[in-house]
């Protein structure tokens, strides 16, 4: 009977000790929570800390550099009445722990928010300009030609139009790059408020839709 006793200490007397501590490395950050509120600072350097057993628990969030890659089913409409597929990515990371826990729990939840925001904000953004100024980044011909809706296409009178948007050089306003920089521009702040630092935003493709 008292070796059971004994062991049953022991055996509780282990669970407590490797619950009194945790480890942080380089890649981590934590928020320390107890009875699921914050008790302490954002531990961001990598090390061994200590914590109440059972009582509290370490939320682990990534410190790296993640990727968001944007919706390319919807076609976005443009201000003379194109409709192109837009594949667009960009960088962010958690900068705020305790503000991402509070607003979005987790990055699956983060992924959907940023979502939400940024496609969006691409195709509001895009959805105000001609499709010439999304397509080319100055005032030279033209860089990214519009393929399939060429080879496909049986409306000859727009087949043409296009294709002189190809090969003739047009003065435009803003250029691809620049309303880039206005997506990441507005995006910015409304992602700010999730605890996530928006780093960059590129357009990988685009691609002329029929439909």
């Amino acid at each position: 009977m008292k070796r059971y006793l004994l062991g049953i200490i022991v055996f509780i007397t282990a669970i407590v000790l490797y619950s009194s501590y945790f480890i942080v490395n380089e890649t981590e950050q934590v928020v320390v929570r107890r009875f699921g509120k914050p008790v302490r600072e954002t531990i961001n350097k990598a090390g061994v800390y200590f914590k109440v057993p059972i009582i509290e628990q370490a939320k682990y969030f990534d410190k790296r550099i993640m990727e968001w890659d944007g919706d390319t089913s919807k076609p976005i409409p443009t201000e003379d009445g194109k409709n192109i597929i837009v594949d667009a990515t960009a960088r962010w990371r958690i900068t705020d722990p305790l503000t991402f826990l509070e607003t979005v729990v987790d990055e699956n939840n983060a992924q959907q928010r940023l979502d939400n925001i940024i496609n969006s904000t691409v195709r509001d953004i895009f959805g105000q300009y001609p499709i010439i100024e999304i397509v080319r980044n100055s005032n030279r011909v033209i860089d990214i030609i519009i393929q399939e809706y060429l080879i496909d296409s049986d409306d000859t009178e727009d087949k043409k139009k296009l294709k002189e948007q190809d090969s003739i050089a047009r003065k435009i306003k803003d250029g691809r790059v620049a309303l880039t920089r206005k997506i990441l521009k507005k995006s910015k702040p409304k992602i700010e408020k999730l605890g996530i630092e928006l780093i960059d935003i590129r357009i990988k493709g685009l691609m002329y839709s029929k439909t």
